[in-house]
């Protein structure tokens, strides 16, 4: 039997009214972090005027995702494919895998701590070297999370950023030449050459700046480009 327009509209409004009560945000919330108006969203949950559009169950997704929900359209639109389901956090994976970062057990904690404290706290094991020497390789760590206009109070900081286009990374915070938009700039020019130095006008979800900070057991660095010396014996310390 086909489904009427107005019975997808409601399986729509149901399944985003779940995807909000599992994110904890109230649409107030929402709107301050996503720019999705209250009304809007409102008129999405309660199937009014055609319900949820394609293209606004787009905004949501990019939002869950900030959110550490991961969920596709698919199943957000149109009902088929997997649940959504919680990113696993980053300090999660640590107490799992703390022989793979080499993370002292106290930093955990002390993350533990910083996020009682604080409230919209982001955290991440820097994945590279791509922000040395500031942040180095499997260094942990946070920062309070920052929305909309008020992203552009990082411009030039070290920070957190959380992208739909290139997931969660550590980058300098620059000014895009498009409205909305910002350049991810590595301070690193010794970064591996499959690491872009810059990316360009990004949408940027969320930034934190980089205010809390844990070293990870250091390791060499090693020098990526061919034609500098002593490549292989360049080392950090604490």
């Amino acid at each position: 039997m086909v489904k009427s327009k107005a019975e997808l509209s409601q399986e729509r409004a149901k399944r985003l009214k779940c995807l909000r009560e599992m994110s904890g945000l109230t649409r107030d919330k929402i709107k301050a972090r996503y720019n999705i108006s209250r009304g809007t969203l409102q008129n999405w949950e309660s199937a009014r005027f055609g319900g949820l559009t394609s293209k606004g169950a787009a905004q949501i997704i990019k939002a869950m995702q900030a959110e550490g929900i991961i969920v596709s359209h698919d199943w957000l639109y149109l009902g088929i494919g997997e649940s959504p389901s919680f990113v696993n956090k980053n300090t999660q994976r640590l107490q799992k895998q703390k022989n793979t970062y080499s993370m002292k057990p106290q930093a955990v904690q002390e993350l533990l701590q910083f996020q009682t404290n604080n409230s919209d706290v982001i955290d991440l094991i820097a994945p590279d070297q791509s922000m040395w020497p500031y942040v180095h390789k499997n260094d942990l760590v946070a920062g309070l999370r920052r929305y909309q206009n008020d992203i552009k109070n990082l411009i030039n900081k070290i920070s957190i950023i959380q992208t739909h286009e290139h997931g969660t990374i550590i980058r300098k915070l620059l000014q895009g030449d498009m409205n909305d938009t910002y350049h991810l700039v590595s301070v690193n020019p010794d970064i591996h050459p499959k690491h872009n130095p810059m990316l360009y006008n990004v949408s940027v979800l969320s930034a934190a700046e980089v205010v809390w900070l844990r070293v990870s057991q250091r390791e060499p660095i090693i020098n990526y480009l061919s034609d500098k010396a002593n490549a292989s014996h360049i080392e950090i310390h604490e």
